[in-house]
C-alpha cells in the first residue's frame, strides 16, 4: 500500500500503560480506556488476536491520548484516540493494516479513518480485507465478512 501521511498528536497527554485488556481496551494510569476511532470485531477470531498483538506492540509502556468528542453517540467518557509515545495514531495503524474497522458514527478524525479503511479494502490489507477485491468481483477467494463466525 502506498505510504500516506500519518495522523499524529505529539503533544497529547502521555499516560502509562499497565496492560492490554482486549484489542480495544488498555489498562492505564487513568483507568481502563478504549479506542474511540475504531472498533475491533471478535470475529474472525484470528483477526481479533492479531489486532490485540498489534495494539500491545504499538502501546508499549505508555501512550498519548486525545479525548473523543463530548457530544458522541458513545456516551461514556473512557473513549480516547490512542497514539504511540512518539505521537503516531494507533487507530490509523490498525485500520491501515486491515486489523480494525473505522468508527463511522462521529468523531474528529472520522473522515481520515474512513479514508484509511477504504484504502485498506482496495489493497486487500491484513486479516480483515484479505481477498476483498476478488470477493467484490465474484471470483474464488478466502474473504471472510468481518463480524461473522466461520467454522473450519
Amino acid at each position: 500500500m502506498p505510504t500516506v501521511p500519518a495522523l499524529t498528536c505529539p503533544n497529547c497527554e502521555l499516560v502509562d500503560v499497565s496492560g492490554v485488556i482486549d484489542a480495544n481496551t488498555l489498562s492505564t494510569s487513568i483507568g481502563h480506556i478504549q479506542m474511540y476511532g475504531v472498533y475491533v470485531l471478535n470475529q474472525p477470531e484470528d483477526c481479533a488476536i492479531e489486532a490485540k498483538e498489534q495494539l500491545t506492540k504499538l502501546a508499549g509502556q505508555s501512550i498519548r491520548i486525545e479525548p473523543g468528542p463530548d457530544d458522541s453517540v458513545r456516551n461514556d467518557s473512557n473513549h480516547y484516540y490512542f497514539y504511540t509515545a512518539d505521537g503516531v495514531s494507533i487507530e490509523n495503524s490498525l485500520i491501515r493494516d486491515g486489523l480494525a474497522l473505522a468508527w463511522s458514527q462521529d468523531g474528529k478524525h472520522v473522515g481520515w479513518f474512513l479514508f484509511q479503511e477504504a484504502a485498506a479494502k482496495e489493497h486487500d490489507s491484513g486479516c480483515l480485507w484479505h481477498d476483498y477485491q476478488a470477493f467484490q468481483r465474484g471470483e474464488p477467494n478466502e474473504f471472510r465478512i468481518p463480524g461473522l463466525t466461520y467454522r473450519d
